[in-house]
């Protein structure tokens, strides 16, 4: 297999891994401000306490890869698309501070202030990474010598809104099924209510996004892989199947990565100026010693990473007791 293609195939895992895992947590940070008892906003943060942190390692190990692999690929996308990469970043460090300042302060003021932004931030990481997948599904203007200009607005079109909507209410529907197996008592009968409210929302904007998408068609094997799965998800949550239903979600999320990746190879963004100019797995890809040498450093690091992160959910595994509550 050519180097060029293990490496296509290893981010998109990574990216995968990201979206499955910080999904959860994001998701629940999403829908935080909904939930009107303190004792059941220190639970929802008791789930993403222990996490957060490594879980972004993926997200750091994707882009790592694509640096190392793809960098013409990763200097193309990071310089046109800088206003948006620095908004991602806001996001991102907003919501590991308010996780962990929250509880710092016994007092109400403190601790709303640190849930509207714990809130506020996970939507906008996950509407700007829906908005991303969106960009790359229907192209970017990629000129002859891989610059990108477009501005932050632009990238706002009807169908990557579609898709930033999506992945917000997807992963809040991805968070709450999480909570839903984590949690006991009344907690969970809300978090089942906003499972579904999650999951039929979810639904629309997934059928809905299908009729701006410019890479999967209506009728595809993974579009139909994962309208079957959003059944079987529709059925596990109504049955209160959580566990089941956590798995179920993950299984969707990763088939959407997966088609995007399927669909656009061997592109990472397709040119909208010009085919010619699109960005391939070839012309953006480092040499074969350079692909070969960080491999093996791959080879290292992922197995470890991996175990890391079994390790930690074997850790905190079960349900969420009040008396241990992330402080």
């Amino acid at each position: 297999m050519e180097l060029n293609l293990i490496w296509f195939i290893l981010i998109v895992v990574l990216l995968t891994g990201y979206a499955v895992l910080d999904g959860i947590n994001l998701g629940i940070g999403a829908s935080y401000l909904s939930y009107k008892k303190d004792e059941h906003k220190q639970t929802l943060l008791s789930a993403i306490g222990p996490f957060w942190n490594g879980n972004e390692v993926w997200l750091m190990a994707g882009g790592g890869a694509l640096f190392a692999a793809f960098p013409n690929a990763y200097a193309s996308i990071f310089s046109g698309l800088y206003l948006a990469f620095m908004l991602l970043l806001v996001g991102i460090i907003f919501r590991g501070i308010a996780v962990e300042f929250r509880n710092k302060e016994d007092n109400f003021k403190w601790r709303s202030r640190w849930d509207i932004a714990l809130s506020t931030s996970s939507i906008i990481v996950l509407l700007v990474l829906g908005v991303a997948v969106g960009n790359f599904c229907q192209g970017l203007p990629i000129n002859e010598n891989g610059d990108i200009h477009i501005n932050l607005l632009s990238l706002f079109t009807p169908f990557t809104l579609i898709v930033g909507l999506q992945s917000v209410f997807f992963f809040a529907m991805h968070g709450a099924i999480y909570m839903a197996m984590k949690s006991e008592s009344d907690l969970q009968i809300i978090l089942k209510d906003r499972a579904k409210l999650f999951l039929d929302i979810n639904v629309i904007l997934f059928w809905a996004s299908f009729s701006f998408n410019p890479v999967i068609s209506f009728i595809s094997p993974f579009n139909i892989a994962m309208t079957l799965l959003f059944i079987g998800l529709f059925i596990l949550v109504h049955k209160q199947k959580f566990g089941f239903g956590i798995i179920v979600s993950s299984l969707i999320a990763a088939l959407y990565i997966v088609s995007i990746a399927v669909n656009v190879f061997p592109n990472f963004v397709v040119s909208t100026i010009s085919e010619a100019y699109s960005l391939t797995i070839y012309n953006a890809s480092s040499s074969d010693k350079t692909l070969g040498i960080m491999l093996i450093i791959a080879g290292i690091g992922v197995p470890i990473m991996l175990g890391y992160t079994i390790f930690v959910y074997r850790v905190f595994k079960g349900k969420i007791k009040a008396e241990n509550n992330y402080e």
